[in-house]
């Protein structure tokens, strides 16, 4: 299986480079990395540490703890040390079986033919295979393919890795204050929100699919619970905010009574939001008017 791996440029190519070098020796199974050349401060190798295995769900194997040997007097990071979940003999197997499960679940969603239906395949497809680990143990994407559950990590590495081996640009955006990770994908050239886990009900009615986290703008998600995001892209576009999704395809209808009145809340610019409650009043007002001149008319015909 050929991994298809899309790299983005940022204002700080050095970093990303680093972090570009560091992937590929821990794919070649090499758990030390030489980073002399890119310049890195010691003090950046967490972000970027966290960043790879975040973004990286066929890294798996790689265990979070780490070393770094650097220079004291410019706190410049010359190597990093990595260690390995599993023996070597063990660790080409469990490559091997991951990259074999992984192509099966690709070879499903390839069989959409626009970006639009891969995105919406690979999103039921999930919730409606695996569910969540309320216990919280499973936290990496392999163990996931294994047992069929996994927490909010690992449905995001699981969506953002087979996104990126159907050729669709996707990143993953977080919430330190929620404590939680969803997907970001790009489609027709905006960017959107995708909360699998989310969508995934716990405890509801076996194989249903809510839609209600998928392809959301940045507005759409702060309005439904997701405070706090940070990711490398935004999500402007409301395109889908309002649309009501089905297995057949999506409805220009929103899914209930509240988020038909959040929908309209968020659409409608503000003066127009007044303007009606202003008419609905003044009609309220003519009724009631109305009313009590007919009563008066009963009591006095002169009136």
């Amino acid at each position: 299986m050929q991994i298809s791996t899309i790299v983005y440029a940022y204002e700080d190519n050095s970093l990303e480079y680093a972090k570009q070098s560091i992937i590929n020796a821990l794919e070649n199974f090499e758990n030390e990395v030489d980073i002399s050349e890119y310049n890195i401060s010691k003090d950046d190798m967490s972000g970027i540490v966290t960043d790879i295995i975040e973004e990286n769900p066929q890294l798996f194997y790689v265990n979070r703890e780490y070393k770094v040997s650097y220079s004291e007097q410019s706190n410049e990071a010359f190597s990093i040390y990595f260690s390995f979940k599993y023996s070597d003999s063990e660790l080409r197997i469990k490559v091997n079986d991951f990259n074999s499960r992984i192509q099966l679940i690709t070879d499903e969603i390839m069989k959409s033919e626009t970006n639009f239906d891969k995105i919406h395949s690979c999103h039921d497809y999930i919730v409606k295979n695996y569910s969540y680990d309320e216990t919280k143990g499973s936290s990496d994407v392999y163990n996931m393919l294994l047992t069929g559950q996994g927490t909010c990590m690992a449905y995001t590495g699981l969506f953002d890795y087979v996104m990126k081996q159907c050729g669709i640009e996707a990143t993953t955006a977080k919430s330190e204050q929620l404590n939680h990770i969803w997907n970001v994908v790009k489609l027709d050239g905006e960017y959107y929100n995708i909360d699998v886990t989310w969508d995934d009900p716990i405890g509801g009615v076996a194989f249903s699919t809510s839609h209600k986290y998928l392809l959301k703008s940045d507005y759409y998600f702060d309005l439904h619970k997701h405070e706090g995001k940070e990711s490398k892209a935004d999500c402007t576009s409301t395109l889908y905010d309002s649309y009501k999704w089905s297995d057949e395809g999506i409805l220009t209808q929103v899914e209930d009574v509240d988020d038909v009145f959040e929908y309209l809340t968020a659409t409608m610019p503000a003066i127009f939001i007044i303007s009606v409650i202003s008419i609905i009043i003044i009609v309220i007002s003519i009724i009631i008017t109305s009313i009590k001149k007919r009563k008066r008319g009963i009591n006095n015909p002169y009136y």
